[in-house]
């Protein structure tokens, strides 16, 4: 039914779409379609481009980008020899932060200029990541699994700062857009393995080539770690594909995106035990099993020189498990407190499918340079969360299993879907050489349907959970870039000088986790037991940012920024009175995240570095 619901979108618009674009085309073209390295598909990255948008574009060079985007190319993420994406992310780019919550170094919390994304439900999430276009926000909290993204596969990431409303919702702090590698970009074979202390060794594989017109690559990735810790091993799978068609005008991708992973967290640890063995945990198991398929196709044509259409559409499904052995503390008198060993787990079952298409427009208007972009989004996801806990007892290594005549009881059990709609527009245009002005407008709607039960475990009755809640905004966009010291015709040792600034705004609705926790008179322990959903307004950020960047000389950069991102209506979890794992999520009002951030980085022949402050 959720595909056909795509489907059926898709026959709609899409023959409408196209013909229109092709009636436009003809009016640009003769018998001989004209290109140029900028209208060609991007399968070969020459010089630096970001993109517009996630999806892929002409994109803009550096000098007509009015924020401190950040840029890494696989060649970088190879010779730093990261774990995983974020390991790369925390050692090479700027104001990026990250906090181990969970205990295992494939489930990070990630911050970036005071902005989370985080695999742990009920985090505040401030940042969309996209990969080949399709938003991996997990629909059910908005929550990251940074495990299901195969690094071996990447080609380049982009980190683009602030509120941009091209990125869609959940862009309040920032936008990472990660880009896979084809056999056209990343044509051989290679193979690299690794091994080391507590067990832990890995071994990546990946291979691309083409033949005319079609090309493939494909890539996997096994990662093993006994933990320094005890039991706490670890298990990483990952396998990518892609089959590709292109010609002078047009590219075709199919790609194919596979995760099963095990794998272990166990929480903090009193410093006394930590004295005596610091591999100790406190209580055991926390194993998170988290498995992933996700299908997108991707489409870029170049009608003219300067019509380029881009498209795609994706079905991703996923599967956590989470399981979980708990000594939980409940308070009967002010310092006495009962020890309740106790097994939870939790089984989350997500789907999402849609698509989004735009058309880029890279002709002169008025006599001067200009690329406008016109687009729309549409994302459903689908959500079938359960959770049950058992009661347990604890072995002499702090184990918890199961009581043998308990069964394990149903606490929550909650469908949620999402529909996410957008509509958006973005025009740069340059005045001068050294002038650029860019402005963009997004529409977002959202509508979330939530249904289901929670059992209370004391007296066992039942409360319903459902609620249905729509949200829309218009988030607008501009800024401006110049180069002076092209703009007086001076010649000095410095580079590339470039000052910009930008406002932008960007829109974050509550998610089903937050909307389903947000009574006070019935707090909730995440991320399991639901029971009401009162409404709660939706996050808005206006950010602003202003800085300047250069070169000395063409191996090292350098770069300064200023910003301020306001949040109205920002949410948090709020703990409950007496108790130290039950709360609610609330409305906190106005908050604010500012900051100055500086980069310089060069390279050699041999040697690469950089240095960055927030």
């Amino acid at each position: 039914m959720y595909i056909n619901k795509t489907l059926y979108i898709l026959a709609i618009i899409l023959p409408s779409f196209l013909n229109s674009l092709s009636n436009l085309a003809q009016a640009e073209t003769t018998d001989t379609v004209e290109t140029d390295e900028a209208q060609m598909p991007m399968e070969l990255p020459s010089i630096d481009v970001f993109g517009v948008t996630p999806l892929p574009s002409s994109g803009q060079p550096l000098e007509k980008v009015s924020a401190n985007v950040q840029l890494a190319r696989d060649k970088d993420i190879t010779r730093h020899e990261a774990i995983n994406l974020t390991d790369f992310m925390r050692r090479n780019l700027g104001s990026v932060f990250t906090n181990e919550m969970l205990a295992n170094p494939f489930q990070p919390d990630i911050s970036y200029r005071g902005f989370g994304a985080s695999p742990v439900l009920g985090t505040p999430i401030g940042m969309s990541v996209y990969q080949d276009s399709v938003r991996v926000n997990e629909s059910f909290g908005d929550v990251v699994n940074w495990d299901l993204i195969p690094k071996v596969a990447i080609s380049s990431i982009e980190l683009v700062p602030g509120s941009n409303p091209l990125f869609g919702l959940n862009t309040l702090g920032g936008a990472l857009a990660v880009r896979t590698k084809s056999g056209v970009s990343h044509p051989g074979t290679r193979l690299q393995s690794y091994g080391g202390s507590f067990d832990r060794w890995n071994v990546e594989a990946e291979h691309g080539g083409s033949y005319n017109n079609v090309d493939w690559y494909f890539a996997g990735n096994v990662f093993r770690d006994g933990g320094f810790r005890q039991f706490s091993p670890s298990s990483v799978n990952q396998a990518f594909g892609k089959i590709g068609w292109e010609n002078g005008t047009t590219d075709i991708d199919l790609t194919y995106t596979h995760a099963n992973n095990k794998l272990t967290g166990n929480g903090v640890a009193p410093q006394s035990l930590l004295t005596t063995d610091r591999s100790a945990v406190y209580a055991h198991p926390e194993i998170t099993s988290p498995e992933m398929d996700m299908i997108n196709m991707t489409l870029i044509h170049n009608f003219s020189k300067n019509w380029m259409a881009s498209g795609n559409g994706y079905y991703r499904h996923s599967s956590t498990r989470v399981f979980a052995g708990d000594i939980e503390l409940e308070q009967e008198e002010p310092d006495e407190f009962d020890v309740q060993p106790i097994l939870n787990s939790t089984n989350t079952r997500q789907a999402g499918h849609g698509g989004s298409f735009q058309v880029s427009y890279l002709g002169d208007l008025f006599g001067a340079e200009n690329q406008a972009v016109i687009g729309s989004t549409f994302d459903f996801g689908h959500t079938n969360f359960s959770q049950f806990n058992q009661a347990g007892e604890v072995d002499n290594t702090r184990g918890v299993s199961a009581e043998p005549d308990e069964n394990p009881q149903l606490r929550t059990r909650l469908k949620a879907s999402n529909d996410y709609y957008g509509v958006f527009f973005t025009d740069t245009f340059s005045l001068e050489s050294w002038l650029n002005f860019t402005g963009s407008v997004r529409w977002n709607r959202a509508d979330i349907i939530l249904q289901g039960i929670t059992i209370d475990a004391e007296d066992g009755d039942t409360d319903p959970v459902v609620g249905k809640h729509s949200f829309t905004r218009a988030n607008p966009a501009g800024g401006f870039t110049l180069q002076p010291l092209e703009a007086l015709g001076l010649k000095t040792p410095l580079k590339d000088l470039t000052l910009f600034a930008n406002y932008n705004e960007g829109f974050r609705v509550p998610t089903p986790v937050e909307l389903t926790c947000a009574d006070p008179e019935k707090p909730c322990a995440l991320p399991t037991n639901f029971v009401a959903d009162p409404p709660l307004k939706p996050i808005v950020s206006r950010t602003y940012e202003a800085g300047l960047r250069g070169k000395f000389d063409k191996s090292l950069d350098w770069n300064l920024a200023f910003y301020r991102t306001d949040l109205s209506d920002d949410i948090h979890f709020i703990n409950a009175t007496g108790t130290f794992t039950r709360g609610f999520f609330k409305n906190v009002g106005d908050t604010r995240r500012e900051g100055v951030e500086a980069g310089l980085k060069g390279h050699t022949e041999k040697l690469n570095w950089c240095t960055n402050f927030s």
